[in-house]
């Protein structure tokens, strides 16, 4: 109390168990509560502002926070990865063929127990491939294998990073275990390019590779505003290698943008160096819908090539791509923290029947409101036979701020504070900051504004008790 960090502590009970690291669920499940046994507790700043306690879902690191309950210390010791190398060696010189086995053994601190169905990712050139289990269960040295194929390159010899870590191919658990049915530590190492397991599945290879589509990467919400990124995925039918800038040439809102491939700085450590690469457009506050791709739209200024392993120059013609009907781009949006309650009930921090309730959204421009727009409310426990009360659009039109409110009704209750819907996708939850028949809130440009809002938890300071007094 009285920093910015707050701790929370729980004392682990003898029968408690989690092998795979304490999870805090989010808000929408589970959140922060301010009631221990029906007594309120408050967190606030020093205005005296009730904080919003809403927040995401966390995961413990893997392998961390795990909970053992009352077993004795020896059995909760995981196994841990001491070493991955490439073993054996190519049928002739220093270079695997179509056909041949490359063989990686994961060395661990004891032996262990493997499902059948697990492997691992090794990079082959600069296309990743699974390696599957072979043999090992039982002793501390796992040993996977992949078949090389004949489209495969690699110069310098495979790797793998230290991201790639053994997985079970199905969702069996735990997949590597010790006999005390302890999950393994599966963090290690990076391995290097090996020079002496370096790999040409066919003798030569002159066939340029070739795009099989371009597509976006599509978020969850699909909706952005100035600042965000819109990224792109182009997928080739093979790895490929980027030196300078590639870039892919996207039409917004009828105007031509250009989107850049990230640079890759460090061989095979980089997200998309692999057969799909990656471009990304910033959105600004000239753009707008609808957003498409036209055919043969990648180009290589100042030099920029994309080849394959065997340096053949990529062919980059491929067909348009779009309009994508659900990337929304929005100009006009509710700023963070936009949306507050800004009335106060006549006496106390209680709401009686007749009081009206106003909460105001505030947008980063100015906007025009037409018709009632509406704006979901809810108490708890939520009013009996009845829908959860619904505040009207009451002004603002023209400013940045507009507001709407709601008569408390008898027999509306809330006993631990009114709350707002958190509205996270204007194509769902329509009924929480909602444009009914005929209604409209647009910019002064004439631009839809982006009806996503803000939650505000249950306030303290703003109970409802609408029963005869």
């Amino acid at each position: 109390s009285g920093t910015n960090t707050l701790s929370f502590s729980y004392t682990v009970a003898a029968g408690d168990r989690n092998k795979s690291g304490i999870p805090l669920f989010s808000s929408r499940s589970w959140r922060l509560s301010c009631q221990e046994g029906g007594v309120a507790a408050t967190i606030r700043d020093a205005a005296d502002n009730d904080a919003n306690l809403s927040h995401r879902y966390f995961w413990s690191e893997e392998g961390k926070h795990k909970v053992g309950g009352s077993k004795v210390i020896a059995e909760r010791i995981a196994p841990k990865i001491t070493g991955v190398e490439a073993v054996g060696s190519p049928a002739s010189g220093d270079t695997y063929r179509d056909g041949e086995h490359i063989k990686i053994q994961v060395t661990f601190s004891e032996p262990v127990v493997v499902n059948n169905a697990t492997k691992i990712g090794i990079w082959v050139g600069n296309v990743r491939r699974d390696a599957h289990y072979m043999e090992g269960s039982g002793t501390n040295k796992v040993v996977y294998q992949y078949r090389v194929q004949p489209k495969d390159r690699d110069n310098q010899g495979v790797s793998i990073i230290s991201t790639e870590l053994p997985v079970c191919i199905t969702p069996i658990w735990p997949c590597i275990r010790d006999s005390a049915d302890n999950q393994a530590d599966l963090d290690h190492a990076p391995m290097p390019s090996q020079s002496g397991h370096k790999v040409a599945g066919s003798a030569s290879d002159s066939t340029a590779p070739t795009v099989v589509k371009v597509i976006t990467i599509k978020p969850y919400d699909a909706v952005f505003i100035p600042g965000q990124e819109i990224g792109f995925e182009v997928i080739f039918n093979e790895g490929v290698n980027t030196t300078g800038t590639p870039r892919l040439e996207v039409t917004v809102g009828g105007k031509k943008r250009t989107a850049e491939h990230r640079r890759i700085t460090t061989r095979k450590y980089a997200e998309d160096f692999r057969d799909v690469l990656k471009f990304y457009y910033t959105v600004t506050e000239e753009d707008a819908n609808p957003l498409s791709i036209a055919a043969n739209a990648i180009t290589l200024p100042d030099g920029a090539t994309i080849r394959d392993e065997s340096t053949n120059d990529a062919v980059l013609t491929h067909d348009a791509a779009g309009p994508f009907p659900r990337h929304k781009i929005y100009t006009t949006y509710v700023v963070d923290g936009g949306v507050k309650i800004t009335s106060k009930p006549a006496k106390g921090d209680t709401y009686r029947a007749g009081e009206t309730v106003t909460v105001s959204i505030t947008f980063n421009k100015n906007v025009t409101v037409t018709g009632t727009p509406t704006l979901r409310l809810d108490m708890r426990p939520k009013p009996e036979g009845r829908p959860r009360p619904i505040a009207e659009y009451s002004g603002g039109s023209g400013t940045k701020t507009i507001t709407f409110d709601y008569v408390i009704i008898e027999d509306d209750v809330d006993d631990d504070g009114l709350e707002v819907f958190y509205r996270f996708n204007p194509m769902v939850l329509k009924d929480t900051l909602a444009l009914p028949e005929g209604a409209s809130i647009k910019d002064e440009d004439g631009n839809d504004a982006l009806l996503v809002n803000d939650r505000i938890p249950p306030q303290i300071g703003d109970k409802v008790d609408g029963r005869p007094q």
